[in-house]
């Protein structure tokens, strides 16, 4: 669903196409034309990119989901007991201005951290990362029993719209500028499956890179 909630954004944003392109071209021939898993890190501008609508689009209303299996007393005296269940509003919380800067703003670069320069330089946080968990976030759960697999999504995911920026062209019908808006099933948020993308490969001879 990430994969398609980010198409839907670009196709509404084409003005960050080009630049999106331009990163997985230049990405790709640092790697000899082959796809790896050094060649999916260097995306650092989509990374940005499909975090933000995923952010922007989340998968679930209410997130993670936990069962106690014992009493629990918090720190205000406050006890959940046992066999409760226990969920946290990831939609609201993922639009909520505490933990973002203009939280209804679509903003590619929210996220996007250049990758550093010289060993005297430090990394960019890890939870900038499309995997990352950013205070607000809790699309991949928390704690010990933070998804495993988020690792392997991120690169799949990245993989298939790098792969469709550098071979395709691609839009919305004539005359449409919007995202569709998603459907909610039992609290999850699924996109639209009846959207129409239009795409066209960009000819052989077309240049490798982007002005």
């Amino acid at each position: 669903m990430a994969a398609v909630n980010a198409l839907y954004d670009m196709c509404s944003r084409p003005e960050y196409i080009k630049s999106l392109r331009k990163e997985a071209v230049a990405a790709l021939e640092e790697d000899d034309q082959s796809w790896q898993f050094s060649t999916v890190r260097k995306l650092k501008q989509l990374d940005s990119f499909v975090k933000e609508s995923l952010r922007c689009n989340q998968p679930d209303t209410l997130g993670f989901h936990r069962k106690a299996l014992s009493p629990i007393k918090l720190s205000d005296s406050f006890e959940i007991p046992s066999g409760m269940y226990i969920n946290v509003a990831a939609g609201p919380m993922s639009r909520d201005p505490t933990f973002y800067n203009e939280p209804n703003t679509f903003d590619p670069g929210r996220f996007y951290r250049p990758s550093s320069a010289g060993p005297d330089k430090p990394a960019p946080p890890p939870e900038y990362e499309f995997t990352g968990i950013e205070r607000g976030n809790v699309v991949w759960g928390n704690g010990r029993l933070t998804c495993p697999g988020r690792w392997y999504a991120s690169a799949m995911n990245k993989l298939i719209i790098a792969s469709l920026l550098v071979r395709y062209e691609f839009q919305f019908p004539e005359g449409q500028t919007t995202r569709p808006q998603s459907i909610y099933y039992d609290g999850s948020a699924i996109p639209s499956p009846t959207q129409e993308i239009l795409f066209r490969e960009y000819a052989r001879s077309a240049p490798a890179t982007l002005e």
